[in-house]
């Protein structure tokens, strides 16, 4: 039996649709809305989307994050060719370097910070070697003395999604690996 339906497809590309798509693809198209490139956005949307990716990030390890000045720096002057989707992807690899710093000192020391220090030094090599423009140094110089670098859990976000538990899932698979490196007796400059 045939049936009939009306649907709508949305679809997001960081390709140039004239070189990706056939003719044929691009006349169905109805509409294309550009956003601007991340490195184009204004300094304060890319503290405040670092903000918010770090905020899920505290709410996922229910821990505060002390947040580097430098860090944030280099994280807004980030020039990302995937977009906000690999700003979110960096902040979450430096969240789990971090928590495993934070677990890793509570081991050797029976005790740790009580926060997940998020730092240059945990960021990739490709962030690391960012170079930081006169206008993010300046409008983060200001803006550094109104606001807090530490973000905490409690921060309202979003409803909890797929996604969320698989970055939740990241935790504790390096829990998981943390209790098997130390029972093997591995020191933790080792394991980090």
């Amino acid at each position: 039996q045939d049936r009939y339906v009306r649907l709508m497809v949305t679809g997001a590309t960081t390709e140039d649709p004239e070189a990706s798509f056939l003719n044929t693809f691009r006349r169905r198209i109805p509409m294309v809305i550009e956003i601007p490139p991340l490195a184009e956005r204004p300094v304060k949307e890319r503290i405040e989307l670092s903000f918010h990716f770090l905020s899920e990030e505290a709410k996922r390890l229910k821990l505060p994050i002390q947040l580097s000045p430098h860090a944030l720096r280099l994280l807004v002057s980030y020039q990302s060719n995937a977009n906000i989707g690999d700003l979110k992807n960096e902040i979450q690899l430096c969240c789990a370097r971090g928590y495993l710093d934070y677990r890793n000192e509570q081991q050797r020391k029976h005790t740790s910070p009580p926060y997940i220090e998020f730092s240059n030094g945990n960021l990739s090599r490709q962030i690391q070697g960012t170079k930081i423009p006169e206008d993010v140094e300046r409008y983060l110089a200001s803006w550094e003395k109104r606001h807090s670098l530490i973000i905490a859990p409690d921060r309202l976000l979003p409803s909890k999604t797929e996604e969320s538990s698989d970055a939740a899932n990241l935790y504790g698979f390096i829990e998981d690996r943390l209790s098997l490196y130390q029972k093997e007796n591995l020191d933790p400059q080792e394991i980090g």
